[in-house]
């Protein structure tokens, strides 16, 4: 609806584009000279296209959370050590302690923190790993790097953690649901082949790998649970 606002808008020609007449060296143009390529309704008053939207959204946010991830996993991992080096800390320490007065102000990991990022990144393969496949070898990479780095830095630089607290996993759930919703829009919108094994498959081996996994725990085989 913002686009009823843009003033481009306001007048009914204002994107009506018309091809050329046709150069004189171009005679075989002369059929199409006048017919429109753009027209004033596809720009303003854009509807739902079914094969359109969903390739849409897929391209803008994968492309979005691609180059996120990457960042995540060649950028994120080189400064986390770099703010964890013994001078960076004593640096930040003395601001603390001589700028702003915190005396008692050390520099921590905070745990829960570090959780709700890697909580991230294993959501976005959920929700869009199935679209864009590219998201789950980059996800893995960011989470590896991440674990090395936040192992260097706690048990080589000598940072301390702190608010340690277990994260709750159960949302994760939303996640899976909205990976779901966006594969069966992409197949079903989009007229693509297999697209009612993708709308019954999916939650039938969801619930399957579930069941399967919470055998193997109720038996020890996964490392925790209660053993017979």
């Amino acid at each position: 609806k913002w686009l009823l606002l843009w003033v481009g808008c306001t007048s009914p020609d204002s994107f009506d584009i018309s091809i050329p007449p046709a150069d004189q060296g171009v005679a075989r143009l002369s059929t199409v000279a006048r017919e429109k390529i753009i027209h004033h309704h596809e720009v303003c008053n854009p509807g739902y296209v079914p094969d359109r939207c969903p390739r849409a959204v897929v391209e803008v946010v994968g492309t979005l959370i691609v180059s996120k991830l990457v960042f995540a996993g060649f950028v994120i991992p080189a400064v986390m050590l770099l703010q964890s080096c013994p001078r960076a800390r004593s640096l930040k320490e003395w601001c603390a302690h001589r700028l702003l007065g915190q005396k008692a102000y050390r520099v921590t990991m905070s745990v829960d923190r570090e959780m709700a990022g890697i909580a991230m990144l294993v959501e976005y393969p959920l929700v869009l790993g199935f679209t864009v496949p590219l998201i789950i070898p980059l996800a893995l990479m960011a989470l590896a790097q991440s674990a090395l780095a936040f192992n260097f830095a706690t048990q080589h630089m000598g940072l301390q953690l702190s608010e340690e607290a277990r994260p709750s996993t159960c949302y994760m759930w939303c996640s899976m649901g909205l990976g779901y919703m966006l594969t069966c829009w992409v197949y079903l919108a989009c007229g693509l082949h297999g697209g009612l094994l993708v709308a019954v498959g999916m939650p039938i081996s969801a619930l399957a790998a579930t069941l399967v996994a919470r055998r193997c725990l109720g038996m020890g085989w996964l490392g925790s649970g209660s053993s017979k």
